[in-house]
């Protein structure tokens, strides 16, 4: 079954992980950098010294514009340089093994569509933030750094919700129409920038409304379904038909004769854990988002309800 698991995404995902805060704070070297790599599929000399030459560091710099989606300056590329170049020689050379592990990667994140890692960045971009606020409390200095780089290019919508900016927001509401384009199997409307701007503002209300808990899970059902976003169109149709069926998408008699038979023929777990999310989405989303366009079979058209939008009446 190849359901979400295409080897270019998966190698994503590895690089992703460098790139990512996504646990505790490894003090005093760099958190960003302080990864846990053991299970990395590149492997790496520790007797090996790896000079920080301004090839590595341009390479590094790269890498963590992507992650930002933004451009440093000269004075922060100066600054992030300094606090590598104070860290290098420390910590029994785990920042050279963590950077020796990460340029591999580079060159696989420049071999990739740029589609593909921007969905696949914008997916990730607020469980970073939230990874580097809570190093950044502990003081960790690349954090700190990152922190201030994002919010000057991607400044917040909502100053209770420090860390939704538009992308951010545009990741939860392009999930959405996602959903229910799965499930009517309609294309998603174009949605004008003003109709936009006002959804983001309620993403970011929702989200500042939502205890902790709820906004890592929500944030995880992002993030998966943006991973179908990615595998969607090299999916097998017998996949796309069963996960269609999953989310309550209406089908003709012969589809569901189908999907029958193949959940008779194959072990449809993985596919259902994931469709169980997406329909646990499309029902929610008025409570979550607000009023993302939704497919009325009944209507045969776009709708919106709570009126905050009213162009696709």
């Amino acid at each position: 079954m190849r359901l979400l698991r295409s080897p270019q995404n998966h190698h994503l995902a590895k690089i992703l992980s460098f790139c990512m805060v996504m646990g505790s704070t490894f003090l005093p070297m760099p958190a960003l950098l302080a990864q846990d790599f053991s299970s990395s599929p590149y492997s790496f000399d520790t007797s090996t010294y790896l000079p920080l030459t301004p090839e590595v560091m341009d390479k590094v710099i790269t890498i963590h514009e992507y992650t930002l989606n933004a451009t440093l300056t000269p004075d922060e590329r100066q600054a992030f340089t300094d606090i590598l170049i104070r860290h290098w020689e420390s910590d029994g050379g785990r920042l050279q093994q963590t950077i020796g592990q990460l340029l591999p990667a580079y060159d696989q994140l420049m071999q990739m569509p740029d589609a593909t890692r921007q969905l696949s960045r914008r997916a990730n971009t607020l469980t970073l933030l939230l990874g580097l606020a809570q190093n950044a409390e502990a003081q960790d200095e690349v954090s700190i750094l990152m922190l201030q780089i994002y919010r000057r290019v991607h400044p917040p919508l909502l100053a209770e919700a420090p860390f939704v900016s538009a992308e951010v927001a545009d990741a939860f509401i392009d999930a959405y129409l996602f959903v229910n384009e799965v499930k009517s199997s309609q294309n998603a409307p174009a949605i004008s920038e003003a109709t936009r701007s006002e959804l983001r503002l309620g993403v970011a209300a929702d989200f500042a409304r939502m205890p902790s808990d709820m906004q890592h899970q929500f944030i995880g059902q992002m993030q998966r379904v943006t991973q179908l976003m990615l595998n969607w169109g090299s999916m097998e149709p017998w996949e796309q038909l069963l996960t269609r069926a999953e989310v309550g998408a209406p089908l003709s008699l012969e589809e569901q004769q189908m999907v029958q038979q193949i959940q008779q023929q194959v072990s449809g777990h993985s596919i259902q854990l994931l469709s169980n999310e997406l329909n646990y989405m499309a029902q929610n989303q008025q409570i979550i988002m607000g009023s993302a366009p939704y497919w009325n079979p009944a209507s045969q058209a776009w709708e919106q309800t709570g009126g905050i939008v009213t162009e696709f009446h």
